[in-house]
């Protein structure tokens, strides 16, 4: 019984456990999101780069210009200058067929390609593709393959040429002795030929010398071609094949799990984290690790210095150079010719060293073998060795920074984005939704703009409603970078409000991500994702889908203490008579022989005179009081007719808007002796709005009754632009499920499949059976971290039985779907694996100690079995007994003898007189089970609190853990109650004494 008693008392402390090991899985789920908002990404440049826009080879430099053309200069035989000739060029000529529209070059040993910005790519000189061995060109030609859809282009010192797609993939071409073109063999192809084996799209690709490297969008580095020289970074020398160091398929580096972008040189390689930090490996006799010391290493070693901060690196044959995000360009390596930019040549410098000499905000470095060059801001370029010497007669790529306005507060500060969507050609609004703890005012509304993002656009804040706060177009845009426009009347919000900021745009080219910078900035935060769209051809639709994308959207705030105070005096002299008429209605048109005004409740005043070219507008509000002042001359030649200059304000305050107002001009004449022109503007009577400038109607490319018509073998692109169009909300949910049915008729791929699925319009369009045949092409495993969120962000707003289907198709608890809530739960899959691991654990745990402490019982009645051996004589074979010795054995063997007897005869008694063991079992059995269930009344408490927040695949699991838990745990109580039943078998009266 005190046996008995132990063992209850330690399934009692562990019934205590399932409560406690629940508490801190819901805690570390918690812990585990309110971590994930606090990330940062200091990476990101407060400007944009322009890496590509100057690229130095082996015998030729070339450069964009100010207006996206092309120009290069160097060794002229072979075509690498792409004039038409062979002849060297000392100073920078055009490149034939590329004057304009060019958006990144690079220049290899025996050619030199550029993308353009419609996403085709050319080359020049010697192997540019075509199928044809060793294709030769002086000037441009296309390359078969590559004519559409291209992201960037990384031209080897080895022959071989690789195209990143804007769908992420990656096509070689060239030569191929070292496994360079990533097909898996080494047989040469004039032909482009997809690289194997990268299991994810890429983000960026660089070639040096004979290797080429990827980074993938999920972070991970991955390489192919030669690998000695400890290139591989595995700890080898030779990537494991002394015979043939080299990989014929991209291979991942190990460690390198966080990579934003990389550079080589001939025996190196260097990585930029997402940090900014530098990490290199391989042959390094002249500092080229940049670690301290002048010999390799066959492992990532750390560049001494650079632990954050980098934003590019670029590499030669044996130096790098990096542009940190302080303005600030180090170089480290080979200094023989001059090329680390230190004032003069020397012998090798094994850490990162500042360059001396370079003016102004550089925006990208380019190395060549024995060169550098920098391009800054407004153009200028700069090379070196030695001192950085400004290029004469070139202008480069002209980059636009931002400046924020003191005492403003912006989201995207500090941030610049690194990817854009590829240009479909839809209309679509772009938004970003705050919420402001102070009242304040929105000054500016910006956007990060892409080279292929044309057409204009049009700012606009909307508050929570969806109505239209203000409006106004984007002017005087720059071809890339940061367009702003500011508000001629800042847009009043109060505290505890929330509002949209938002553009429109008809290219379809924007940045994309799921990272914002910061959720927090002075009294803005982040509300309901951040990221808002809409797709539409209506510049004042409000952005009400979400995302959580980051679509580089930003503002300048400034709250009410910050805000100027604007007073103007008026001062007015004029002999010309001026005719103001102001109405209260909406639709008032007046005309007289003066110039004619109409104004609506918005208290928009214009005053013109016939002086020519005088003319003031003034628009006013509660919170600006603002005097226009007007200064004319007299004119009194009656021979001159002079229309006057109107200028219109591009700020439309509203109050409601249902529809863009439209906007009609009238001219009215009257002679003699002057003619005049009156503008008219009519608003709709619908909208209490006035504006000056006409707003198109644009239709979606799919009518409401239309058939969507998709390919038999669609590609990637082709998804994507059927997918954007589907968005439109002029596509009907019976479109869609059409559209998507067409599309399943073929054969998807995984990536495709991927894509429907993280389009709401698509999961909220189509039945069970889609579903279940899209997500079972997902493989969930092989998701980058982006893909997961959007996945997750898509299903988990989708409906029910959808997320059903989602649930029974998809292994979301395996697969590492860890912020997926299930249906019928508040918890994401993160917490909940916590919980049924905490559950099972301990409920495993709690029947092992059980089974545990009745062997223990077990065990211990079985000493008394060992000892009577011992008496009996059994011990070891040279043990002697003497017959005093066996005499006292034989008393005590007897004495235990009568005992056993006694108590049998005293059980037999109680036989006798009815109260048999076997006619008290029922009730022992309940009486045992409610002691038991009393006993783990904490453990099954904890149990129910667990279940209830399970669902799907996972409660079924609960659920079987949790009785298995059980049953071994009676098991083991009516095992132990036999045992005790058996320990009192009732014995025969002629049991015998034995000697």
């Amino acid at each position: 019984m005190a046996k008995w008693r132990k063992i209850q008392k330690r399934r009692r402390v562990l019934t205590f456990l399932p409560l406690l090991l629940c508490l801190i899985g819901l805690n570390s789920a918690f812990f585990d999101r309110a971590s994930a908002d606090t990330s940062d990404t200091s990476l990101d440049s407060e400007y944009l780069l322009q890496q590509g826009s100057i690229s130095m080879g082996p015998y030729q430099q070339c450069a964009l210009t100010s207006t996206r053309g092309l120009q290069c200069k160097g060794y002229g035989p072979g075509g690498r200058i792409g004039d038409g000739t062979e002849i060297d060029r000392a100073s920078f000529v055009d490149v034939v067929g590329l004057t304009s529209d060019v958006r990144s070059v690079s220049a290899g040993a025996g050619s030199t390609c550029a993308v353009t910005i419609a996403g085709g790519a050319k080359c020049w000189g010697n192997g540019v593709g075509g199928g044809v061995p060793n294709n030769y060109s002086l000037i441009p030609v296309d390359v078969p393959g590559a004519t559409t859809g291209v992201q960037s282009v990384e031209v080897g010192e080895s022959g071989a040429t690789c195209f990143l797609m804007t769908a992420g993939t990656v096509k070689c071409m060239g030569d191929n002795r070292w496994g360079t073109l990533g097909d898996g063999t080494q047989n040469a192809s004039d032909t482009l030929v997809d690289v194997v084996g990268l299991d994810g799209p890429v983000a960026s690709i660089n070639s040096a010398s004979e290797t080429t490297c990827a980074v993938m969008k999920s972070g991970v580095l991955k390489c192919w071609g030669y690998v000695g020289f400890g290139k591989a970074g595995d700890g080898t020398w030779d990537g494991g094949n002394s015979n043939a160091p080299f990989w014929a398929a991209p291979t991942a580096i190990p460690g390198m799990t966080s990579i934003a972008s990389v550079a080589g040189t001939y025996k190196t390689i260097c990585a930029v984290n997402t940090d900014g930090g530098v990490k290199c490996w391989g042959g390094s006799e002249r500092g080229t690790l940049g670690n301290g010391q002048n010999w390799g290493s066959n492992t990532p070693v750390q560049v001494t210095g650079l632990t954050s901060g980098v934003i590019a690196l670029t590499g030669g044959v044996e130096h790098y150079c990096a542009l940190l995000d302080t303005n600030d360009v180090k170089c480290w390596g080979r200094n023989s010719e001059g090329q680390l930019g230190l004032g003069s040549a020397s012998g090798p410098v094994n850490v990162p060293t500042s360059v001396v000499g370079l003016t102004g905000t550089i925006t990208a470095i380019a190395a060549g073998p024995y060169t550098t060059c920098a391009l800054n801001s407004i153009g200028e370029l700069r090379c070196w060795g030695s001192v950085p010497t400004l290029v004469g007669g070139f202008t480069g790529v002209l980059t636009t920074i931002r400046t924020i306005t003191p005492g403003a507060d912006t989201m995207l500060h500090g941030w610049y984005p690194q990817r854009f969507s590829s240009a479909i050609g839809v209309p679509v609004n772009l938004g970003l939704q705050l919420l402001t703890s102070e009242s304040g005012y929105v000054t500016k509304v910006l956007f990060a703009k892409d080279l292929g993002n044309t057409g204009p656009h049009t700012a606009t804040v909307w508050d929570a409603s969806g109505n239209v706060l203000a409006q106004k177009a984007f002017t005087n845009e720059t071809p890339d970078g940061w367009q702003e426009v500011t508000f001629d009347t800042p847009v009043r919000i109060a505290a505890g409000e929330t509002f949209t900021v938002g553009y429109s745009q008809e290219s379809h080219v924007f940045p994309y991500g799921p990272d914002f910078p910061r959720q927090f900035s002075g009294p803005l935060s982040l509300s309901d994702d951040g990221g808002h769209y809409a797709y539409s051809g209506n510049i004042s639709e409000f952005p009400s889908g979400r995302t959580g994308s980051n679509y580089g959207v930003d503002l300048e705030f400034v709250i009410d203490s910050s805000m100027p105070t604007t007073t103007t005096t008026t001062t007015t002299t004029t002999t010309t008579t001026t005719t103001t008429t102001s109405t209260t209605t909406t639709t008032t048109t007046t005309t007289t022989l003066a110039p004619t005004t109409t104004s609506t409740t918005t208290t928009t005043t214009t005053t013109t005179t016939l002086a020519p070219t005088t003319t003031s507008t003034t628009s006013t509000t509660s919170t600006t009081t603002e005097v226009p002042t007007t200064t004319s001359t007299t004119t009194t030649s009656t021979s001159t007719t002079v229309a006057p200059t109107t200028t219109e304000p591009l700020i439309v305050q509203v109050a409601t808007t249902t529809e863009p107002p439209s906007t009609t001009s009238t001219t009215t004449t009257t002679f003699p002796p002057t003619t005049t022109t009156s503008t008219t503007t009519t608003i709709p009577p619908t909208t209490t709005t006035s504006t000056t400038t006409a707003v198109p109607t644009t239709t979606s490319t799919i009518a409401p009754n239309q058939e969507v018509i998709i390919p038999d073998a669609i590609t990637d692109e082709q998804l994507a632009e059927v997918l954007s169009e589907l968005e439109s909300d002029d596509v009907s949910q019976e479109q869609v499920a059409a559209a998507v049915d067409q599309i399943l008729a073929g054969q998807v791929s995984a990536s495709q499949a991927t894509d429907l699925a993280t389009s709401p319009k698509v999961l909220a369009s189509i039945d069970t059976s889609q579903a279940e045949e899209i997500f079972a092409e997902i493989p969930v495993g092989d998701l980058t971290a982006e893909q997961e969120a959007e996945l997750v962000a898509a299903v988990s707003n989708a409906p029910t039985e959808i997320k059903n289907t989602f649930e029974a198709t998809i292994d979301v608890y395996g697969g590492g779907l860890d912020d997926y809530v299930p249906v019928g739960s508040n918890l994401d899959v993160g917490g909940r694996r916590t919980l049924i691991a905490a559950t099972t654990a301990v409920s495993t745990i709690a029947a092992g100690a059980g089974a545990a402490a009745t062997s223990g019982s077990s065990s211990g009645g079985g000493s008394s079995s060992s000892r009577d051996r011992d008496d009996r004589g059994g011990g070891s074979p040279s043990t002697r007994m003497t017959d005093l010795e066996m005499e006292r054995i034989a008393r005590r063997q007897a004495r235990k003898m009568i005992a056993r007897k006694s108590s049998a005869s005293n059980l037999n008694n109680r036989i006798v007189n009815g109260t048999t063991m076997a006619k008290m079992t029922p009730q022992r059995i309940i009486s045992l089970i409610i002691k038991e269930i009393s006993a783990l009344s904490f453990t099954l408490a904890g149990s129910v609190i667990v279940l209830f927040t399970l669902s799907g695949q996972t409660r079924k699991i609960a659920l079987i853990a949790t009785g298995v838990a059980i049953f071994l745990h009676f098991a083991n109580a009516f095992a132990e109650m036999r045992k005790g039943h058996s320990d009192f078998r009732p014995m025969s009266e002629d049991t015998s004494i034995g000697d």
